[in-house]
């Protein structure tokens, strides 16, 4: 299992400033699981993605790492620096019998 963990967080109060501050950002729920990966289909693709690593090329948010991934009800919201967290909207996965999530350490 992963320790919960924002990547280029300075250290724990800044990872969970940055992790709220997205949240209400996006509009998720509070109190859901810390999701840390997360596996789904879009437009016949199998994608995947965990948060310090990278979007698939698909959704063209090129280097930028994954900062954090919320389940918000019938969809998980990805988000990046420019999807979610500082600008823009999140990259939204739908949920079906095909998708995958994994948590954080409690």
């Amino acid at each position: 299992m992963v320790a919960f963990f924002i990547p280029l967080a300075e250290n724990a109060e800044q990872a969970e400033q940055v992790y709220e501050a997205t949240r209400r950002n996006v509009g998720a729920p509070a109190g859901g699981p810390r999701i840390r990966a997360l596996s789904w289909h879009h437009d016949g693709h199998s994608n995947h993605c965990e948060v310090g690593g990278r979007l698939p090329a698909y959704y063209g948010t090129g280097e930028e790492p994954v900062i954090a991934i919320f389940d918000a009800g019938n969809l998980y919201y990805i988000c990046t620096p420019t999807r979610g967290v500082a600008t823009g909207g999140p990259v939204m996965a739908g949920k079906d019998f095909r998708t995958n999530a994994w948590t954080f350490d409690p």
